[in-house]
């Protein structure tokens, strides 16, 4: 893609347990125009910590019959997509939400005039660093039922 843009950080000095950064950018021809089409919503900008990649490590393991190392996290990915006003959403995925007793899943979608904001959270409160084959099995139907939400599509005109 072509385009510009400018990337916020926090103080990687401070070493505290949190770390948040952002990226702004406009990139030329995003999609194919004119035409109708459809867009994943993803990371465009590198991410330590995509949520995507966390639901696909889950659902992509076999089935556990040991205990195995497990973690949590928090990542939350934020997206503002202001398109031009030649483009119409036709669909875009609706809100949902999903937990269990160690990890849940949020995310809302906001279409006014002709920006999408997108919010998604993931939370994985896990305890302790093994997890059982049932945790490990309860991570992974988790995880299927968000990867729904996750791939949607936007679709345009």
């Amino acid at each position: 893609y072509v385009g510009s843009g400018t990337l916020d950080k926090d103080d990687p000095k401070d070493l505290i347990d949190s770390y948040r950064y952002g990226a702004k950018f406009t990139m030329a021809a995003f999609v194919q125009l004119p035409g109708s089409g459809a867009f994943a919503i993803k990371p465009f900008f590198f991410s330590e910590a995509p949520i995507n990649a966390f639901l696909q490590s889950a659902v992509g393991g076999a089935d556990e019959i040991v205990d195995t190392v497990c973690s949590s996290g928090k990542s939350v990915e934020e997206y503002v997509f202001r398109l031009p006003n030649n483009m119409r959403i036709l669909y875009h995925p609706t809100d949902m939400k999903i937990a269990n007793d160690f990890v849940s899943y949020s995310a809302t979608y906001r279409l006014k005039g002709n920006t999408l904001t997108v919010k998604r959270v993931l939370d994985d409160r896990t305890q302790t660093n093994v997890c059982s084959p049932d945790v490990a099995k309860a991570e992974r139907e988790f995880a299927a039922r968000a990867l729904q939400d996750v791939r949607a599509q936007v679709l345009f005109k």
